[in-house]
């Protein structure tokens, strides 16, 4: 479980979190990132690659986003080629699921009883 974009002193809201998974995990007091905007950094913890490697290193394309991003081996597509169930919860990166058009693109197929079946399904669409 990793969370993204979280401030060291929120889980206090959030107990269950705390006592299920922060208490039996492994806590890193001092970590740091190569990039610190939002998709450089998402893109370099999904790959453990340098931004430079990425693809994305800046936010507005041609450098930045989804559309600069090649996502085909990602800790998330490695696990589930191993066949490990993952998933992801919330914004993916900028511009994901988003068409040419600024329209919403449908999700990916679902799987058994609405679970998405693949990790990259968004969830929702933000711009």
């Amino acid at each position: 479980m990793l969370t993204d974009d979280q401030r060291w002193d929120t889980l206090w809201a959030m107990p269950t979190v705390e006592q299920e998974l922060v208490a039996h995990g492994v806590t890193f007091r001092n970590s740091f990132v190569v990039n610190s905007l939002c998709c450089p950094s998402r893109t370099s913890l999904l790959t453990g690659q340098y931004s430079h490697s990425t693809g994305v290193y800046l936010r507005p394309s041609p450098h930045g986003g989804f559309p600069s991003f090649r996502d085909s081996r990602t800790i998330a597509t490695l696990l589930h080629g191993a066949g490990y169930t993952t998933g992801l919860f919330g914004k993916y990166l900028n511009r994901y699921g988003v068409g040419a058009r600024g329209r919403a693109l449908r999700p990916a197929r679902l799987g058994p009883l609405g679970g998405v079946s693949r990790h990259d399904a968004p969830t929702t669409t933000t711009g």
